[in-house]
């Protein structure tokens, strides 16, 4: 790489993708538009990367989303990746406690896992809990998330410790205990797990839906479409760093480096997106009725998920 100064535009907005910053000269951004106030309508034969368009102020807007032009997986399909995930292990536990009630009746061994740590649930769990970036990127950085998910851990251990108190009621000739054990889990453990499995869906559901950020790059202007913004950066201290790595194409380009802070962004190559966009002629030009009259920095405030 080699050192150079700073574009004459020093504010840049730090939008994320999967807990990975990128800078976007904010003097091209128009406006902010959180997901869950909007409505994508898909473009049929278009490429992957173009997540459809919205009606804003009675003009059509074309989406794009910068997780599938980078050669990542969509945020909807990470989403529901998650959604399958959390409702497949939650019927994992049910299973388990049904599992565990037959073995007693029919007077065969339980065979499922008892360690909470080695289940399909408390394998991913623990990489998850134990991984900061991970866990970053699980929850879109929302606190509300975060506190729920630490909340999974005490029934989880509870409904598997079920399993070693039954074994032992059980080798002792107190079936009808160890069935009332499992009764009384089935109402306290299990259904709290059960309600905070619900709960963390219906929150993943809500919360990882995305920001859209209206650009404009001579004369053009369409949405592209983020994890979130987080924050607007003055880099005029810093330094613009040639990439020597990425095509003359790319959807990115050099790299900002903050001397004081660290902070280490690619750029955004908006001319790169615009040409490429054009070229396919996805749909025709699409112009917004008015700009958006709130600053950034105001707008970070009210898409923040």
């Amino acid at each position: 790489m080699n050192n150079c100064h700073t574009s004459p535009s020093t504010q840049w907005l730090l939008c994320d993708i999967q807990g990975q910053s990128y800078a976007l000269d904010v003097q091209q951004v128009l406006e902010l538009l959180s997901l869950r106030d909007i409505h994508i309508t898909p473009i049929p034969q278009t490429p992957a990367y173009v997540e459809g368009v919205i009606s804003i102020r009675g003009k059509t807007l074309v989406i794009l989303d910068f997780r599938t032009m980078l050669g990542m997986q969509s945020m909807r399909q990470d989403t529901a990746e998650i959604l399958q995930l959390l409702h497949d292990r939650e019927q994992d536990h049910v299973n388990w406690l049904n599992e565990l009630y037959a073995s007693v009746r029919e007077s065969r061994e339980f065979q499922l896992a008892t360690d909470p740590h080695r289940c399909k649930f408390g394998v991913w769990y623990d990489a998850l809990m134990s991984d900061e970036e991970a866990l970053s990127r699980f929850t879109n950085d929302q606190l509300s998330l975060l506190d729920l998910m630490s909340n999974f851990d005490r029934p989880h251990q509870q409904i598997h410790k079920v399993a070693i108190q039954v074994g032992e009621l059980v080798a002792q000739g107190a079936v009808e205990e160890a069935v009332k054990l499992i009764d009384k889990a089935r109402d306290t453990a299990l259904r709290e797990l059960l309600d905070l499995f619900g709960k963390a869906r219906e929150m993943v559901a809500t919360l990882r839906r995305g920001v859209v950020i209206v650009v404009e790059f001579e004369g053009k202007r369409f949405g592209l479409l983020f994890d979130g913004a987080s924050d607007l950066h003055d880099f005029s201290h810093g330094t613009r760093q040639s990439s020597e790595v990425v095509g003359d194409d790319s959807p990115v380009g050099d790299f900002l480096h903050d001397e004081a802070t660290g902070i280490l962004v690619q750029i955004i190559e908006l001319g790169n997106i615009a040409n490429q966009h054009r070229t396919r002629q996805i749909a025709p030009e699409s112009e917004l009725a008015a700009d958006a009259d709130v600053p950034v920095s105001e707008q970070l405030e009210s898409v923040a998920l």
